[in-house]
């Protein structure tokens, strides 16, 4: 199992939308989560997940989180600038992506 970002990430919908500070996770929607037990969600939702394998490179994880995170946010009439303009998401989380991931008209221009 792969445990790159599960604790980053909303274990309601998978996503890379929040923010941990220390012991809680802060969700898009204002929920506040125990930190621990939403990154224990996330790995026993990894241990099925057929696109996140044991041995990818955390950059690659990031890659299909991102791609699922715009998803997500596209069913609402949304994009990733406009979730970093609300807060919602991290922008560091685009360092190190290729732009074969085909989310680089997500990434904002400073």
């Amino acid at each position: 199992m792969n445990a790159a970002y599960t604790s980053q990430v909303d274990s309601r919908y998978g996503v890379l939308l929040g923010t941990r500070k220390g012991d809680q996770f802060f969700t898009f929607d204002g929920e506040v989560l125990q930190a621990d037990g939403n990154a224990g969600r996330n790995i026993e939702a990894r241990l099925d997940d057929p696109e996140i394998s044991r041995f990818m490179k955390s950059v690659e994880v990031r890659e299909v989180l991102i791609k699922r995170t715009v998803s997500f946010l596209g069913q609402r009439d949304l994009t990733l600038k406009d979730a970093i303009r609300l807060g919602w998401f991290d922008s560091r989380h685009f360092q190190g992506i290729s732009k074969k991931a085909g989310v680089e008209s997500e990434i904002p221009v400073a």
